[in-house]
């Protein structure tokens, strides 16, 4: 889509009734309130999980007591940012601290940071969530130290079942905003614009967002 001061890039997964789900977690359900044909208004009940399709975590994920989605600085979600190419990455691939020292000068500068591994290709297959490429907890620690205001996947979170809990809690540390199932940011440019807002759950660990790019 188009706009005045530049192109707009839909980044979000599109959500779905019983879209696919990351295994054990709900999906999202659409029942009809009301119809046009009888009762002279369309309305639906939407039941949403919070961390469904493309979405921010909050602290509050993995930390009790913390920030949660509504008091997240949404500065964080709006502003320049960088695309870091880590190329077309495998099942099972692993993201260390040495792959991402090959970006160093993007990371020195970038207040906001992309990762494209090309796993988002497999979104709404039956591989994408399973074995999506992760970053080891040395890498996350690296990636933590140039304290970046917003980190961007394009796969379904920084690290595995082990790992996730360390890495999201060192990135939080610093209050890293970190999107997650991020769609179509192969083709992105070098810098573009982010924007990326949730919606204000009131004490929730995370929400789906709108995550666009201008370039």
């Amino acid at each position: 889509m188009t706009h005045p001061s530049g192109t707009v890039v839909d980044l979000t997964m599109p959500i779905s009734h019983h879209m696919p789900a990351y295994p054990g977690e709900p999906t999202a359900v659409f029942e009809t309130f009301s119809r046009v044909e009888t009762d002279d208004v369309a309305m639906t009940t939407v039941h949403l999980f919070s961390q469904l399709g493309t979405h921010i975590d909050a602290p509050a994920h993995f930390t009790a007591g913390t920030r949660t989605v509504d008091r997240l600085d949404l500065a964080r979600c709006i502003g320049p940012a960088h695309l870091v190419r880590l190329g077309t990455l495998a099942p099972g691939a692993v993201i260390d601290t040495d792959t991402l020292r090959r970006h160093a000068d993007v990371l020195a500068v970038a207040d906001r940071v992309v990762f494209s591994t090309g796993w988002s290709r497999r979104a709404g297959g039956p591989g994408y969530f399973r074995d999506w490429p992760v970053f080891t907890e040395d890498a996350a620690a690296y990636l933590a130290s140039h304290a970046p205001l917003f980190v961007g996947l394009d796969t379904p979170s920084p690290g595995d079942d082990r790992t996730n809990p360390a890495i999201h809690r060192r990135l939080f540390a610093d209050e890293t905003a970190l999107v997650e199932c991020l769609v179509s940011v192969d083709d992105l440019p070098d810098t573009f614009e982010i924007i990326c807002l949730p919606l204000p759950l009131v004490g929730l660990d995370g929400a789906p967002v709108r995550a666009v790019a201008r370039i």
